[in-house]
């Protein structure tokens, strides 16, 4: 969120993302075996669909989208998220049945239901049977001023490349126009990695919209500099003390982004070394899924 407003850290859990609540979330993938998720591409036409949306603290987007006929409901693309999160709220609203269960953050473990939403929409994707977390999204919807009812990943999105678009405010579905820096997918959906140099190390890293710096797991996150203690607020609404500090070099293919802020997380998907923030600072970034790239316009 906005620290100079809030005056607290970026948070350290689910929304690996969202500053309110918190990083750890996103960088972890919890299996659920209720249900087998069916989603479906649009057909291809001369004109790609096209999905436009809100920017949030210049780097969250925000689209909208239906759930069991509930139209007009504010979703977060998150690629850090697989299964895809939705508000208690909404799953109570549909009256959907919830299993019980936890999800482990740092300091504790958190209570989220599981559920299985019916008919979600998102532009020209659906996904008739999806698996998903219930956690209380009011918090993040206070801070942005909006109400939030999911947080969606490439579960639902990794159905067909799409591209975004941070000029135009606009997500575009089917293939992808060429950009001029190209980098291979180490993994694909649901979870999407690039290999990166951080400060001449080779490092795996999570494709992340929802947050909007470096985050770096374990003993990579050991070589920030200029580390300092701040506050942040995790999953539960606490208050934890985490890491925050510079990387000194990042090269992205052959493009360096010189120095960029970084956050050390203890917790998260041991596959990676840690997450790549996608946000309004680069132009256009496609998910090219037919040939397995990351494209990227500065």
């Amino acid at each position: 969120m906005d620290f100079a407003k809030t005056g607290r850290m970026p948070g350290l859990a689910f929304l690996a993302s969202l500053r309110t609540i918190g990083l750890v979330l996103c960088m972890l993938g919890l299996p659920l075996s209720t249900s087998s998720q069916s989603c479906t591409r649009s057909q291809a036409s001369a004109v790609r669909p096209a999905l436009v949306f809100k920017l949030y603290r210049g780097y969250l987007i925000v689209v909208t989208g239906s759930v069991g006929g509930l139209n007009n409901l504010h979703f977060i693309v998150d690629t850090s998220k697989s299964p895809s999160i939705a508000d208690r709220r909404l799953v109570q609203e549909l009256g959907m049945r919830q299993q019980a269960g936890s999800v482990s953050v740092p300091g504790e473990i958190v209570v989220a239901g599981r559920a299985v939403l019916t008919d979600v929409q998102v532009g020209p994707i659906s996904a008739q049977s999806l698996p998903v977390l219930a956690l209380d999204l009011s918090n993040l919807g206070k801070e942005l001023g909006i109400r939030i009812d999911m947080l969606i990943g490439l579960d639902v999105l990794g159905q067909s490349s799409f591209s975004i678009d941070y000029r135009a405010r606009r997500i575009s579905f089917g293939e992808s126009p060429s950009l001029p820096l190209a980098l291979p997918m180490e993994s694909g959906p649901p979870f999407v990695s690039v290999m990166a140099m951080l400060d001449g190390h080779a490092s795996r890293l999570l494709v992340n919209t929802g947050f909007p710096d470096f985050m770096l797991e374990d003993t990579v996150g050991e070589r920030i500099q200029n580390v300092k203690s701040r506050l942040a607020i995790n999953a539960a609404g606490e208050e934890l003390v985490c890491k925050r500090g510079m990387v000194r070099s990042v090269r992205l293919g052959e493009v360096d982004l010189g120095a960029q802020p970084a956050v050390s997380v203890k917790r998260g998907r041991k596959e990676f070394d840690g997450s790549l923030p996608i946000t309004a600072r680069f132009k256009e970034v496609v998910f090219d899924f037919e040939h397995h790239m990351l494209g990227i316009r500065r």
